[in-house]
């Protein structure tokens, strides 16, 4: 379409009062077709490391101390954000910087964890330096690992500061934060905070699945024990349920009755999965995936449904035989299911 046209259209729509996002042309760091743009962001973190790996081995000393590795650290962040808000950067300069970051970001932590303290102190300063990158440094994919780093420190504060049954609050903050968000997600996609949508709600999800997974081991080699995961898998489940009803109500149109009966259905399969609080997790994502109409959350849901439900079968203390009984019986319960949910809603099999 000619430039003209649309700019005029953009004006019009503007004068009508509908929201117009322009995309801004110093954002547009790449017309290249992907696999060149993908060359070159590899050979950008590949220079990246090599010159990280340079000046760490002729300045070893430099890195002895837990001063020199803050100060280090911050002087790479604060040149890699300067880097990265230039107006004309091409895809080279984005990843490169990007690389930098990281690397100045993982001296702080080095940093950080060298000083004298208590853990928790530690972890403290960990959860506020990453909010504050998180705020000021404008890449969608890091602001991601920000938003998990975030959220899986706060359980490990907690059970450093001896706080274990608070990981349980924490989980349902975490669920109830995210539903939140996705459901503001008109409001905040038409603010100032549109950048920081898609990087947070994601980084939730993966933050919680990630820390799901100790609970899949009886020792998880990393030395902390979060106490008893049922209750975790109790918040999560009342967070489920309150989004499954309103999807219920305003989606579906349920009535009454199998609106109950849906929702009891869906309590007593949680049931038995309070074990695994991964699972319930993967069902909440899954559900939040279908009201929101998110393909990528979908995908996550499934994927990581899948990689629970084989370590809690693999993880059963019971025979082959007994499992295999399970199995079947759990197929022909969801199928009988299925067949009474579409009877009583109407649909067709």
């Amino acid at each position: 379409m000619n430039k003209v046209l649309v700019d005029e259209l953009i004006c019009k729509l503007k004068d009508e009062g509908y929201p117009v996002n322009i995309p801004d042309s110093r954002t547009n760091i790449s017309s290249q077709p992907w696999f060149i743009s993908s060359i070159i962001g590899i050979s950008a973190w590949i220079s990246a490391v090599l010159i990280i790996i340079f000046i760490g081995s002729i300045s070893h000393e430099l890195f002895s101390s837990s001063a020199a590795l803050i100060t280090v650290g911050l002087l790479l962040c604060a040149g890699s954000i300067a880097v990265h808000s230039f107006p004309e950067r091409n895809i080279f300069m984005s990843q490169f910087s990007l690389a930098f970051f990281i690397a100045g970001e993982i001296l702080n932590i080095a940093g950080f964890f060298n000083l004298n303290g208590s853990e928790s102190f530690k972890i403290f300063l960990l959860i506020v330096f990453e909010l504050l990158i998180l705020w000021v440094f404008n890449n969608s994919f890091h602001r991601l690992i920000s938003t998990a780093v975030i959220a899986g420190s706060l359980y490990f504060l907690s059970e450093k500061s001896g706080l274990k049954d608070f990981t349980h609050i924490i989980t349902f903050l975490l669920a109830f934060i995210f539903i939140k968000l996705w459901e503001k997600k008109a409001e905040i996609m038409t603010g100032a905070l549109k950048n920081y949508f898609n990087p947070v709600v994601f980084g939730l999800a993966v933050s919680m699945i990630c820390i799901f997974t100790l609970p899949l081991y009886n020792r998880t080699g990393l030395g902390f024990v979060f106490g008893n995961w049922m209750f975790s898998s109790i918040s999560l489940i009342i967070v489920l349920i309150f989004t499954a009803n309103d999807i219920l109500e305003t989606d579906v149109k349920a009535s009454k009755k199998n609106k109950t009966i849906i929702l009891l259905s869906l309590f007593l399969i949680m049931l038995t999965a309070l074990k695994s609080p991964g699972i319930v997790a993967s069902f909440l994502l899954l559900t939040a995936a279908f009201r929101f109409r998110s393909i990528i959350l979908f995908t996550i849901a499934n994927i990581s449904l899948i990689f629970f439900i084989i370590f809690f079968y693999y993880n059963l203390n019971i025979t082959l035989l007994e499992k295999s009984i399970i199995l079947i019986t759990s197929g022909i319960a969801l199928l009988i299911a299925r067949k009474l949910l579409n009877r009583f809603s109407g649909a067709r099999t």
